[in-house]
């Protein structure tokens, strides 16, 4: 394409730029560079203007037939929607360098003859071959260029590595150390200077060490001069030159402040590591080195009631600093001053330098006395009467004498003077005796009036660790002795634990005792423990070592038993369903010993094997059930003999209302009621069943307005079974907390697994003596759901959440502890009974699950792909915030799943069925023309009225199950779809996923997938349970590379919980977490 005025000025917006451009076209002194280069589909020019002593950095790139698809600079004038006058002059240089103009054709004189179209097409590939040809000369001038560099770099190498040959040479450095002018005053840093020259006869300076460096890493050839050119490499140089130049290096790579190359800044950080490389390399340098013992004499001059210590010395304040010593440079001699103390001395010095140090008269002896122990090398006090010189010998000595732990530190002199270490006179003490002195001081250690010991309690938190840490390490002060009460401290006993277990009206009596300590002192002990001590003394004087396994078994009993300490006894009662956990830590014990007696042995086995002749079934129930429902209600019996609750989980359809029935007839005693708490949608359901098995238990199901219930409530005592819903059961709650059932039951316990809800609070509130919860799906998403049904069970069992969370749902979910996983499971499975239908119904029809996933149309694809941009983008500015968003969070990911369940559910101007509504017509079309009837669920009742309004048009018969239907209509529904008079039932999830009976149908439709498995399977099982006579198919229709086909991979993982904890197979736990949403968003590439 010809680059016209008009096609530059589109490009060049401004007509300020254009005319200025347009005004320097032809002007190439204006480019300081100008190239054509070849680009991924054309062309790009790369140039650079210089305008009135400004740079302007110009791309442009074409495609091969020269349309513009971008540009750039970086001047000021410049913009994506405008280009700059820079970018008009490089398009106007390349249109009348490089292009050809297209023929002007007169409108008046257009002949449209085959020869003259030809002709033009002809010329306009002339142009195209000579603009290719063209660009094949700017590539191959810009290869030839790097490849002459190249050539001539070969060159050059082999030229100097054939110089290098030849070099035998061995190079060495000079260095020049010298004052930096103006700075003298010692505080100062950069107040020194290191230079160098290099070479072997004449000697060149050295202009840059990090290029100096740099060229011995890379082993570059260097010329330095005339006389001066090889190949740095760092055995070139002498042994000496080589330990300096490691100096060097060292020097640059911890420099934190930049300076002149040519010169190091030799300063406090640095001075000492300089003093020690050059001290041995004198040969090299200009200066001479020299040291002595840094000696400070400090004047004590007496002003009143206080004393000012000052400096005798004023010449330090021209010492320089370094961190360990301090220098002096005169007559080309660098003097260190070597300090032999504690690097606090420099502070000292200070502060008495440029701070006024005052110290009154009565703190003198104590003040010098601790000056002269830290600083004992280095400082000497003029003008005080104190003994500066200090003790020859010091000598510890520590015994346990009744309840204290006490030591003796004795001081010796050369001359016979010998005190204690806390007696005070005017001798000075070391700085070792001084810091043994704090080390007791800081433990605890008190001097008794007229005593040289010092003493602290054995009762003490620290005293233990005193012995056993401190006071080995006290020989780096002292020479120590100890009694044989220390000696013999290791040789302690451990406490020798003995549990007897047994069952005593119907609870765990755990019998306690000790061999080495009576059970009494069993408190103290664990107190100690938990305090983290390793030894404990009893009150007979004996020392009882806490670090052997049996207390730390000892803790954990006490801790798995929701045991106080201050519930230690010789024996102990707890609820009786701890005596499993008991049995596992009995059989676990390593150091205590354990013992079962008859009546603990005989609880346990009762569970492994139900012995049906003591657990007699009511005769009219023995004739009903199915022998895995007569196994399950003597299970719920077995367990209300000992007051204990569970959780019935069987599958969806095996009949688990009717257990807890049979179960409430059997053990039914006159005068006592129990309560069902039920959904809503479940009370009729639980009537009937009643009704149906024609019992003998009176009911009365509690609804209608407040009044209605309250007046109901009151006359409760006249029945059997209470059955009331868990929304009535939050509203009366407190008219129920007076009442004592004998049994709680609440079906699809499900509905308690958020444990803040009203809902779980309130069933948790209710009395009786044994609870039970009826659920196929215990666990749905999390942990916290199994948590919360025990909770209501048995509160305590599984600890506090926060305790539970901490010690187990974490460590698995998290961690994968299997460890925690295998306990956990253990603890739950005598109060968990799960059976599968494919277990005990032989006889069930098989099902059969299809997933049919259907691809988008393209107009649908469009819509998806637009609305997941804008997910991402939402997501992406939440994660960037610090408030909530999991509301807004879960409505983006709601519209994706809508789009594809159907577009119109978002978008108002759609006037078609989607193509997830298309194929799921095709399949009940199928079923229909097979006479087999059909369920479709969906999460939306909007998609139950698009379903509806095709099924209209086609003159097939349906019926709708949603929220809004109440009791009783929902009865008349599912009896009509049971008779005969549909044959497609469509119902909402949520409002029909539990409580129907829908043998009728022979296949099922999940029209969109939701979050956990479970809530689908229910709703499956709604027509695959007893009755069914055929075979049941399933059909879960999933759109292609969408959020959909990630709902089905969550599924699958949160489905490995429930099947750890309620099925008995392996499986890893893993949640939904923020990194799961995302995963939710990803789409395919293919």
């Amino acid at each position: 394409m010809y680059l016209s005025d008009d096609l530059i000025k589109s490009v060049v917006k401004k007509p300020g730029n254009f005319n200025w451009a347009k005004r320097h076209q032809g002007e190439d002194d204006l480019f300081l560079a100008y190239d054509v280069l070849p680009g991924e589909t054309g062309q790009d020019i790369l140039a650079t203007v210089l305008y009135q002593g400004y740079e302007s950095d110009v791309k442009i790139r074409l495609d091969a037939l020269d349309h513009i698809e971008s540009h750039y600079c970086n001047c000021r004038f410049h913009s994506p929607s405008s280009g700059c006058g820079h970018v008009g002059l490089a398009l106007f240089k390349y249109r009348n360098e490089y292009q050809t103009p297209d023929p002007i054709i007169s409108s008046s004189k257009v002949n449209t003859s085959t020869q003259q179209v030809n002709s033009l097409n002809e010329k306009r590939e002339a142009i195209m071959r000579q603009k290719e040809l063209r660009r094949k000369e700017i590539q191959a001038s810009y290869y030839v260029q790097e490849s002459l560099e190249f050539l001539q770099q070969m060159q050059e190498k082999e030229k100097n590595s054939l110089i290098s040959t030849y070099d035998n040479h061995v190079y060495h450095l000079e260095f020049e150390f010298e004052r930096q002018e103006n700075y003298y005053y010692y505080r100062y840093a950069n107040n020194y200077m290191l230079s160098a020259k290099i070479g072997y006869e004449k000697m060149y300076v050295l202009k840059s060490f990090q290029q100096f460096i740099r060229n011995l890493h890379e082993e570059n050839f260097v010329k330095y001069g005339k006389f001066l050119a090889f190949t740095h490499h760092m055995n070139s140089f002498d042994e000496a030159s080589q330990q300096a130049i490691e100096f060097i290096e060292r020097f640059i790579k911890e420099s934190t402040y930049a300076s002149d190359d040519r010169y190091l800044a030799i300063d406090e950080k640095n001075i000492d590591a300089f003093f020690d490389t050059f001290q041995e390399l004198s040969q090299l340098i200009n200066i001479q080195f020299a040291e002595e013992d840094f000696i400070v004499d400090v004047d004590v001059l007496s002003l009143g009631d206080y004393y000012l210590l000052s400096l005798q010395d004023g010449n330090i304040h021209d010492y320089l600093e370094g961190s360990q010593h301090y220098y002096q440079f005169e007559k080309q001699v660098l003097k260190r001053f070597v300090v032999r103390d504690d690097k606090m001395v420099h502070e000292f010095i200070k502060k008495i330098m440029y701070d006024q140090f005052y110290i009154h008269k009565d703190d003198l002896q104590n003040t010098i006395s601790y000056l002269l122990s830290v600083f004992e090398n280095t400082v000497v006090f003029h003008g005080v009467d104190i003994d500066q010189s200090y003790e020859d010998r010091i000598s510890l000595y520590a015994d346990i004498q009744d309840e204290n732990l006490v030591v003796k530190v004795l001081l010796n002199w050369e001359d016979g003077y010998a005190k204690s270490l806390f007696d005070q006179d005017n001798r000075a003490i070391s700085h070792n005796a001084n810091n043994l002195k704090f080390v007791l001081e800081s433990y605890g250690f008190k001097k008794q009036e007229g005593m040289k010991e010092v003493i602290k309690s054995f009762h003490d938190q620290d005293a233990i660790f005193f012995i056993e840490q401190v006071l080995p390490s006290l020989k780096d002060y002292a020479e120590v002795f100890v009694s044989d009460a220390i000696k013999n401290f290791d040789k302690t006993k451990s406490v020798g634990i003995q549990v007897g277990v047994r069952i005593e009206n119907n609870l765990l009596s755990i019998d306690l005792d000790s061999i080495n300590c009576k059970p009494d002192e069993l408190k103290d002990i664990l107190k100690a423990y938990r305090k983290k001590r390793k030894f404990h003394r009893l009150k007979n004087g004996e020392i009882i070592s806490l670090e052997g396994e049996s207390i730390a078994e000892f803790d954990q009993m006490m801790e798995d038993m929701h045991m106080d300490v201050r519930d230690i006894d010789t024996t102990m009662q707890v609820p009786v369903h701890y005596a499993f956990q008991m049995d596992d830590a009995i059989h676990n014990f390593k150091q205590i010993t354990g013992k079962e007696e008859q009546s603990f042995q005989d609880f346990l086995h009762s569970f492994d094997d139900i012995d049906a002749s003591k657990l007699q079934i009511h005769p009219k129930y023995e004739k009903i059930l199915k022998d895995y429902q007569k196994h399950g209600v003597r299970w719920m019996m077995l367990l209300s003999m000992y007051g204990l609750g569970g959780i019935l989980a069987d599958d969806m359809g095996l009949g688990k209302t009717i257990q807890a029935i049979a179960l409430l007839e059997t053990n039914h005693e006159v005068g006592k009621r129990s309560i069902i708490v039920t959904p809503a949608s479940l009370m009729l359901n639980w009537q009937d069943e009643l009704e149906k098995f024609d019992s003998s238990l009176s009911y009365l199901c509690i609804y209608g307005d407040m009044q209605t219930r309250k007046e109901m409530i009151e006359t409760i005592d006249s029945y059997d079974v209470i059955i009331t819903t868990y929304d009535y059961l939050k509203r009366d709650i407190e008219a129920y907390e007076q009442k004592q059932f004998d049994y709680v039951i609440i079906d699809e316990a499900q509905y308690i697994k958020n444990q803040t809800t009203k809902a779980a609070k309130s069933v948790k509130r209710l009395k009786s003596r044994v609870r039970f919860a009826l659920t196929g799906t215990p666990i749905e998403n999390s942990l916290a759901e199994l948590w919360s049904i025990f909770d209501y069970l048995m509160p305590t069992y599984l600890y506090n959440y926060r305790y539970f969370k901490a010690n187990y749902e974490s460590p698995i979910v998290l961690e994968n502890d299997e460890k925690k996983r295998a306990i956990l499971k253990r603890r739950i499975e005598p109060f968990l009974l799960r059976r599968r239908k494919e277990e005990v119904l032989k006889e069930l029809p098989s099902k059969i699950e299809k997933n049919l996933r259907f691809n988008f149309d393209a107009e649908e694809e469009k819509l998806y792909v637009a609305k997941l941009s804008q997910v991402n983008d939402d997501l992406q500015a939440f994660a960037q915030s610090e408030d909530n968003h999991q509301i807004e969070i879960l409505k983006l990911l709601m519209q994706l799943r809508q789009i594809c369940c159907e577009p119109r559910m978002l978008f108002d101007n759609i006037d078609h069925a989607s193509r997830k509504l298309r194929g799921c017509m095709e399949i009940v079309e199928s079923l229909k023309e097979s006479k087999q009837k059909v369920l479709i669920f969906s999460s939306f009742t909007t998609i139950l009225d698009f379903i509806a309004e095709e099924l209209n048009m086609r003159n097939f018969t349906y019926l709708k199950l949603t929220g809004e239907v109440n009791k009783t209509k929902r009865k008349e529904l599912v009896e009509k779809f049971q008779g005969g008079e549909a044959d497609i039932f469509l119902i909402s999830l949520k409002a029909g996923g539990v409580g129907l009976n829908l043998t009728n149908a022979q296949a099922v439709i999940h029209y969109d997938p939701w979050w956990n498995l479970s809530a689908q399977n229910q709703a499956t099982d709604r027509a695959h349970r007893i009755g069914q006579e055929h075979e049941v198919t399933v059909f879960n229709l999933i759109m292609k590379n969408s959020i959909e086909e990630r709902i089905l991979e969550l599924q699958a993982k949160k489905k490995e919980i429930a099947d750890t904890f309620v099925e008995n197979s392996e499986g890893s736990i893993t949640k939904m977490s923020a990194s799961d949403i995302m995963e939710l968003l990803k789409r395919d590439n293919s």
